[in-house]
């Protein structure tokens, strides 16, 4: 398989790039251009792209649902209206710690986006023979063409 073009690369780091703002537009989008354009590189980058998005979307829900258990048995005494038995520092506490969370995900998320796009126009980045890349690669129908970061050039084929 022939290295990726410098618009093959232009168009994964556009994805990354766009995941910022649009993250789950920008990987579905960007999967169905890449696949239109026959840019495989593309194409993997988007299909990434997605599966971080899903991984995110995991995490964040668990986080609310654990945050909502904490939450709901508390709320007796503000449904009675019984002010004065609530735990308003527990609440506050709790509250602020959940959403600190969700930001330092969102950053983390923000910056894992950057490193990908810079990574997409500097290298040829097929991932690694792990987990969500080689997902990606199956959704892109590049799994068992691509060298794969890490391996010696006798191992440079992925054999999934």
């Amino acid at each position: 398989m022939a290295s990726p073009s410098k618009n093959d690369r232009y168009l994964a780091a556009a994805i990354h790039g766009l995941g910022i703002p649009f993250p789950w537009g920008a990987a579905i989008i960007g999967f169905f251009v890449a696949g239109a354009m026959g840019n495989r590189y593309a194409k993997y980058h988007a299909a990434k792209a997605f599966l971080g998005e899903v991984g995110a979307f995991l995490l964040t829900a668990t986080i609310v649902i654990i945050s909502l258990a904490m939450s709901i048995p508390k709320m007796g005494p503000i449904l009675q209206g019984q002010w004065d038995q609530v735990d308003w520092w527990g609440i506050v506490i709790k509250s602020v710690v959940v959403w600190l969370g969700l930001a330092a995900f969102g950053l983390w998320n923000t910056i894992t986006s950057i490193r990908m796009a810079m990574r997409c126009l500097h290298d040829e980045d097929w991932g690694k023979n792990k987990g969500t890349d080689r997902w990606a690669r199956r959704l892109a129908g590049v799994s068992g063409e691509v060298p794969v970061s890490g391996l010696t050039p006798t191992q440079s084929r992925e054999t999934v």
